[in-house]
């Protein structure tokens, strides 16, 4: 009877062992008394857990986020077509302005026959446009532009009866632009600016002729000037027109403000008789108006070509126009002019 019981007593451990011996073979949880105690169980694939980056180490991967989508960089902080932190552009403006309306000279009409047909034609200068990103949606905006040789000059020369006369004529303007704009995106095609800007629109004519009767000579001259300085403020939309995925796009900038302009005229007059010299000043409110269609072609990360094609027209300024001369006598200032530019813009952008 003990032997019976002995016998099974070991049969019984050797089950046990063997069983504990496949068990190990499945991967069945397993507890080792030696080590500290924990459990440690099989698993087909890592846990989506084990793909969540750590907070403290998202800065690290922000370079790994940057992509580019058609044609504009964006980072993982924004939703729309972010830009770059910085961005500059540089480059010419071609720009006309269309024959002026200029004064003719006052004393001798008769003899030159009318004003001299001025055309100043077209002029290059030069545009600079710094943009720095503050945030998702908002960008500041500062931007020049100047032309400062648009000028014509005419010389003539003739008889009239007694009266042999030779006449020498010059015109030149200028315009300048300076802008400060706060712009917001406000959808991914959509852009939205606002701003304050200083415009500096100038213009001057010289009249010289000399008359020689009977072996008498007689020189007169004349001067006149035209001064501007508008500052105001301005709104405007920037919308994105074509962008088929690719680095080629094209959008339209429409501008528009109400300027308080500090207007000024002179004009003198120098005579055989005696010298007259006459000038004025005062404050009227001006129109500025702007309409540009601007191509782009991104050739890598940072740069990128553009050409367009702008118009800019003013209202409510000093010219040197017929009405100057009027008005001067009336100790006041005409500012019913109106000037008109257009012409294209060529240029590269630099963004980082």
């Amino acid at each position: 009877m003990r032997m019976n019981r002995c016998s099974i007593a070991l049969m019984a451990v050797i089950s046990i062992s063997m069983m504990a011996g496949r068990s190990e073979g499945q991967g069945v949880v397993r507890i080792v008394p030696e080590e500290s105690t924990s459990i440690y169980q099989e698993a087909d694939g890592p846990s989506p857990s084990d793909l969540v980056v750590p907070t403290e180490l998202s800065s690290e991967f922000k370079d790994e986020a940057l992509k580019q989508d058609n044609g504009t960089w964006k980072d993982g902080d924004c939703q729309f077509n972010c830009g770059p932190l910085w961005s500059v552009y540089a480059g010419a403006v071609i720009l006309r302005r269309d024959n002026p309306d200029v004064m003719g000279p006052l004393p001798v009409d008769p003899i030159v026959l009318g004003t001299p047909p001025f055309d100043v034609g077209t002029s290059v200068g030069v545009e600079i446009d710094a943009r720095r990103r503050l945030g998702e949606r908002n960008e500041l905006q500062v931007r020049y532009f100047g032309v400062a040789g648009w000028s014509d000059q005419f010389e003539d020369s003739g008889t009239i009866g007694p009266i042999q006369w030779e006449a020498f004529a010059g015109y030149a303007t200028r315009l300048h632009s300076t802008e400060i704009n706060l712009r917001r995106c406000w959808t991914d095609r959509v852009t939205v600016l606002g701003g304050f800007r200083w415009v500096e629109l100038n213009e001057k004519v010289d009249y010289e002729i000399n008359t020689t009767t009977f072996g008498f000579s007689a020189d007169f001259a004349q001067r006149a000037g035209a001064y501007n300085n508008m500052y105001g403020f301005q709104l405007g939309t920037d919308v994105l027109l074509w962008d088929r995925g690719g680095p080629f796009t094209v959008n339209s900038e429409v501008k528009a403000g109400i300027y308080s302009n500090l207007a000024k005229n002179s004009g003198a007059l120098e005579s055989p008789i005696g010298d007259i010299v006459g000038d004025g000043r005062k404050y009227h409110t001006a129109f500025l108006g702007q309409l540009a269609i601007n191509a782009k072609y991104q050739l890598n990360r940072n740069w990128a070509l553009l050409a367009g094609y702008q118009m800019l027209w003013v209202e409510g300024v000093a010219l040197v126009n017929s009405n100057q001369v009027d008005a001067l006598v009336a100790g006041d200032v005409d500012t019913s002019g109106s000037p008109f530019y257009h012409g294209a813009t060529v240029g590269a952008e630099l963004r980082w």
